[in-house]
């Protein structure tokens, strides 16, 4: 399969401009958007990633407001932007919902049900997937 520079494959291109998260705050990723487009966002400024159905909705702190999101639909399929955002601070919380590890309030001595963003926003907290937060949340609050 071959592709032009204006060809947006079937799921995603992306370019990283960072490799860490924290130590780069501002660095960014473009996405495959819906309609061809591609979206850049800093890494800082997106919160977590829903999946609905074959395509994601990407919810991003807003310009004008610290404690408001946008969001925006993505044409790709949240595994592989767990492959892509896994090592840059995100996990997979749950079957559709990928969350930045950077925007979760302190949870206490072991997580719950659900994850708290620090705009209140729930997240759910699949049963089997607990233990492996846990371990990979002490490990990145750590760094």
């Amino acid at each position: 399969m071959s592709s032009s520079s204006g060809d947006i494959q079937a799921c995603f291109i992306y370019e990283l401009m960072s490799n860490s998260l924290n130590i780069y705050p501002h660095k960014t990723i473009k996405l495959a958007a819906l309609r061809n487009e591609q979206w850049t966002i800093e890494l800082s400024k997106l919160c977590y990633i829903l999946s609905e159905k074959n395509i994601c909705k990407a919810f991003y702190l807003c310009d004008l407001s610290p404690h408001e999101l946008q969001s925006k639909y993505l044409n790709t399929m949240i595994g592989q932007l767990e492959n892509l955002l896994s090592s840059k601070g995100f996990y997979r919380s749950h079957k559709s919902y990928l969350v930045n590890l950077s925007h979760l309030k302190p949870y206490g001595f072991y997580p719950g049900k659900t994850l708290t963003l620090h705009n209140n926003m729930i997240i759910p907290l699949s049963r089997r997937r607990k233990q492996d937060f846990h371990k990979r949340y002490i490990e990145y609050t750590k760094v």
